[in-house]
């Protein structure tokens, strides 16, 4: 299932590159599909998919508000170019979140600390 937009434009969180970029994007909810999902053992029941290539999958609760996983893969020809990867609860990021080698704790929206985790 995909959803894009009525006007024909990938919505602002279709071009995140950033970890921080999700805290200061709208997500607008009603843009999404619902789905009912298993991703690397992943559970997810909403979708967007950009015409840039990235894919949103998350989930939301009976109120429609963001709480569980959330994932931005970004896409192009050779396959990922990244991705990124958190929590949500009560609609704010919350708890870990991974890009790369790099995590970031969230609590109720609020960065606390970025680290770098060693290979």
């Amino acid at each position: 299932m995909t959803c894009l937009t009525s006007i024909g434009q990938d919505v602002p969180f279709c071009d995140l590159k950033v970890i921080e970029g999700v805290s200061k994007v709208k997500i607008d909810i009603s843009e999404f599909s619902r789905v009912d999902t298993l991703v690397n053992g992943h559970s997810y029941n909403v979708h967007f998919h950009c015409k840039n290539g990235t894919i949103v999958l998350g989930n939301i609760d009976k109120k429609g508000i963001m709480n569980g996983r959330w994932s931005f893969d970004r896409l192009n020809s050779t396959g990922y170019e990244g991705h990124i990867v958190g929590s949500f609860k009560d609609g704010k990021m919350d708890g870990y979140w991974a890009q790369g080698p790099y995590s970031s704790l969230y609590k109720r929206g609020k960065h606390i600390k970025t680290t770098r985790i060693p290979f």
